[in-house]
């Protein structure tokens, strides 16, 4: 009866087991393959990007950077408004609408003015 009781035991154990190993690797998957969808790390890359250029202008100085893969994921994803916000030393980039997009901070005292030209697909940094 022991002998039974034991099998019963380490059965349900390794169901247990089991269970818990697909759950894990199911959410792992999950991430991964969300992280990895290219709308957040587009975000992250063109956030910093910018908080680093932003970090090195001087005043009066004017930087055009190309943005085309950026301006074709807004408008794949249908984002109307502008995909870039500065406020209180913070970049934000935005190319998803279930995202709040990625920040960044910049250090320097500049007052950066940022315009994006749509035709030539361009931001445009003037401080």
């Amino acid at each position: 009866m022991d002998n039974k009781k034991a099998q019963e035991t380490m059965a349900t154990e390794a169901i247990i087991f089991i269970i818990l190993n697909l759950l894990f690797f199911s959410i792992l998957t999950f991430f991964i393959i969300r992280s990895g969808s290219g709308d957040s790390v587009l975000e992250e890359v063109y956030s910093k990007k910018l908080a680093l250029i932003l970090d090195n202008m001087k005043p009066g100085m004017e930087v055009n950077i190309s943005a085309q893969d950026l301006f074709d994921r807004t408008i794949r994803n249908k984002i109307g408004d502008f995909p870039i916000t500065v406020l209180n030393n913070k970049i934000n980039v935005r190319v998803s609408a279930e995202s709040s997009g990625y920040d960044s901070y910049y250090f320097s005292q500049v007052n950066p003015k940022i315009f994006i030209d749509v035709n030539s697909k361009l931001i445009i940094i003037q401080t």
